[in-house]
């Protein structure tokens, strides 16, 4: 109904571990987590990479029930207390690495589309592919439930409006590699091709990281999702 506020959501439940609570919550623990600081100087970035560098490497290596406070702080040599001047919880950590790793994503996914005016097309396009693919792979390996509610509920709107902008800088660097290569593609389609092929992978892939999670690690059903947009593909240079 109109003006009703939906119930805010625990991090903790949708955390695969919690560690135990010593006394209750804090009413204000989201503003505070909101008021933590923004490293500016070399030595406190380095701080923060080393802290979710560590916390990659556990949730990697050890999986989730090994990423405790006490242990994130012993791999990345600092303090307890120099942790929490940059994350107000573990779960802000948790948050900050997957964060991290879809930017690299989106690096590799950039350079992937750079490359293609010097690989063949089709080959290019199912590298890019593939690496959104194993992005969510390596998402849900390390914290599935965490992720699939980030992605859904808890993705900070900055954040929303970052991956608008790079599916749109993802779908110009296709656009610009089509126009190289004229033979491949009816000129007519041109303009819709990048858009219906970029988005719709991303989009079919997330609603399965939701729906269906099991699908991501499924070989045949990524083989038939390449398939479809390969023969959309294929169509669009028919004449």
């Amino acid at each position: 109904p109109r003006g009703e506020r939906a119930a805010p959501v625990d991090y903790a439940k949708f955390c695969l571990v919690t560690e135990s609570k010593k006394g209750p919550a804090k009413p204000d623990a989201a503003d505070r987590a909101m008021a933590r600081r923004t490293p500016q100087q070399e030595r406190s970035r380095m701080l923060v990479d080393s802290v979710l560098e560590a916390g990659r490497a556990i949730l990697r290596d050890q999986g989730p029930e090994a990423l405790t406070v006490k242990r994130l702080c012993e791999v990345a040599g600092v303090g307890v207390g120099s942790l929490y001047e940059y994350f107000a919880t573990k779960e802000d950590v948790i948050r900050a690495i997957l964060e991290r790793i879809a930017d690299d994503a989106g690096e590799d996914i950039e350079r992937i589309f750079a490359e293609l005016r010097d690989e063949p097309l089709l080959e290019g396009c199912q590298r890019a592919f593939m690496r959104l693919v194993n992005y969510h792979r390596d998402m849900l390996r390390m914290q599935p439930e965490f992720y699939r509610v980030y992605q859904r509920e808890l993705m900070p709107y900055p954040r929303r409006l970052e991956r608008v902008r790079a599916g749109h800088e993802a779908q110009q660097a296709f656009l610009q590699v089509l126009q190289q290569h004229p033979e491949r593609v009816r000129a007519e389609v041109v303009t819709y091709a990048p858009f219906l092929m970029a988005r719709g992978a991303a989009a079919i892939l997330e609603t399965a990281v939701q729906e269906r999670p099991e699908y991501i690690f499924d070989d045949d059903f990524i083989a038939e999702l390449q398939r479809l947009f390969m023969t959309y593909y294929e169509a669009a240079g028919d004449d």
